[in-house]
């Protein structure tokens, strides 16, 4: 198409009525011009969808299985927004080298399958009177989109933003998810998209969901009238893979029905959350649920519930409980004392620290300051005459440093590395000051302490509720990487300070164990 013959569709498009429309009317936009893989949006086998594009609240987040539609809905939105308003709508995957393929067919495809849409992209250019058209970015009537991988800091923190869809949360760089939010700093609109499916309770999409007023989609039984929301559990017949009423037990098919989204937790209003069930779609297969549902494996248990249902899923034996700590529990109480002790250190907001002896937790908490008489490590290496202390070296490398010359000898920064240390029988390497240790192993060696009840904990432990929370927060996962290499990795559903107190308080027995007591104390 020529420019002329370009600019005179735009010109049409744009008086007919229908552009005043748009600006106030997501869902119309998207009906007038959005085509997926050549065809409209299907809302009327997709009815739970319908209310889910007209929601337009500040920050909502989507818990979903697999090909839901939602990623449908968190594209098209980007493109909306930036169409009718001047705004810079950025959009997150997991990894920039997923932009590409996504772009082209998710994107570029119906760029190009519209005649408003195609006049507009070509059409697109910036303040300096170029053409806009790139994988990772663009230029829509009057605002922005921009692609990014959450594995790059660089990208995520090179444009501000005004609305931000973060497309897979769960499988970002979690190190790098922080920064996100900050993009919208300096906007008036600040909305944000959370879209996923899940992995671990309490984790990335499950966590953000259950902040929200958790909405679920009820629908109503045409043979006994009972309103439910459906289940794989309670809604399948297992013997011939139909999709029933859970009260009169007769089938049902849930895309025929009506439906209406509830909130489950109406005080959370200020975030809207959605879990969508796989069997709202048309698209799913039931049999197929019903075989991957009997999977012997944690793998493929973890699969089923992520992807199938879309719910989170924990791994047995993965992480410390409740009842493992409370089995090593002795006979002391916290505070307790020793000839000496050793200590490790969590750095913080605050500064989380766990001292122990050989096999024994001494006293666990938090304090303010580094130095100083009262309320600081200082006064906690004198009050327990601490023979090694491990402490994380990041983000207060300064302040760790000051330690260190103060207590030389005693004190070692900790940096997790990558691997296991070659040519050496331990999980850490000791140089001067440094310690490196493999971050895996080394929660791995410290969880084995309790799971083989060969450290003991205080009476009044059981008091210590953030303890109990950090110590049971983290998930030992397998993750596969890009290239197909997996590799355990231990990860947080919550704050775990203490849990990494911990693991150095450990380091730190090892390193001072064949030090002399008199080296500091006499």
């Amino acid at each position: 198409m020529k420019f002329l013959e370009i600019l005179k569709t735009a010109k049409k498009v744009a008086s007919d009525g229908r552009q005043g429309l748009w600006r106030k009317d997501y869902l119309c936009w998207v009906k007038d011009n959005w085509l997926a893989r050549g065809k409209p949006l299907d809302f009327d086998k997709y009815k739970y969808l319908v209310d889910i594009y007209k929601d337009q609240h500040k920050e909502i987040v989507f818990q979903k299985p697999a090909q839901t539609g939602i990623t449908e809905r968190m594209i098209t939105e980007a493109m909306w927004i930036a169409d009718q308003k001047p705004v810079n709508a950025l959009y997150f995957f997991p990894t920039t080298a997923s932009i590409g393929d996504m772009v082209q067919e998710r994107v570029d495809q119906p760029l190009n399958s519209s005649d408003y849409l195609r006049s507009v992209n070509r059409m697109s250019k910036d303040s300096l009177g170029k053409r806009v058209d790139k994988v990772g970015l663009k230029k829509m009537t009057l605002g922005f989109v921009y692609f990014r991988g959450s594995n790059s800091y660089a990208q995520i923190t090179s444009v501000p933003g005004d609305v931000i869809f973060v497309d897979e949360l769960d499988r970002m760089t979690q190190e790098n998810v922080p920064y996100f939010d900050k993009r919208l700093g300096n906007s008036k609109l600040k909305w944000k998209r959370w879209c996923s499916t899940p992995t671990y309770p309490d984790f990335g999409i499950n966590k953000k969901y259950k902040e929200s007023d958790q909405r679920e989609y009820f629908v109503k039984c045409n043979h006994c009238g009972e309103e439910q929301t459906l289940t794989f559990w309670d809604n399948v017949n297992k013997e011939n893979g139909d999709v029933i009423c859970s009260s009169c037990g007769k089938k049902i098919i849930p895309w025929e029905l009506e439906g209406e989204w509830k909130p489950t937790k109406p005080e959370n209003s200020e975030i809207h959350g959605y879990y969508i069930s796989p069997l709202l779609s048309p698209m799913v297969n039931v049999k197929d649920l019903i075989k991957q549902a009997a999977a012997s494996s944690d793998s493929d248990l973890q699969q089923f519930y992520n992807q199938n249902l879309g719910l989170p899923y924990e791994p047995k034996g993965d992480k410390l409980n409740d009842s493992l700590i409370m089995n090593c529990v002795g006979e002391h109480r916290m505070p307790a004392y020793d000839d000496y002790a050793f200590m490790g250190v969590d750095v913080g907001k605050v500064l989380h620290y766990v001292v122990r002896t050989s096999n024994k937790v001494l006293e666990v908490g938090r304090v303010k300051d580094f130095l100083g008489e009262e309320g600081s490590l200082e006064s906690l290496i004198k009050k327990h005459k601490i023979k090694s202390l491990v402490i994380d070296a990041l983000p207060e490398t300064r302040k760790v440093q000051e330690l260190i010359n103060k207590y030389k000898g005693i004190v070692k920064m900790c940096y997790y590395s990558g691997g296991v240390p070659k040519d050496s029988t331990k999980y850490w390497k000791l140089d001067k000051d440094t310690v490196t240790t493999d971050r895996t192993v080394a929660l791995d060696s410290m969880v084995a302490e309790y799971r083989d009840k060969k450290i003991q904990v205080p009476v009044n432990i059981r008091d210590d509720k953030e303890f109990l929370s950090h110590m049971t927060s983290s998930i030992r996962i397998i993750k596969e990487k890009e290239n197909g290499d997996k590799r355990a990795e231990w990860i947080e559903t919550s704050a775990d300070h203490l849990f990494h107190a911990s693991q150095y308080a450990k380091l730190a027995k090892e390193i001072g164990t064949n030090l002399e007591p008199e080296i500091f104390w006499i």
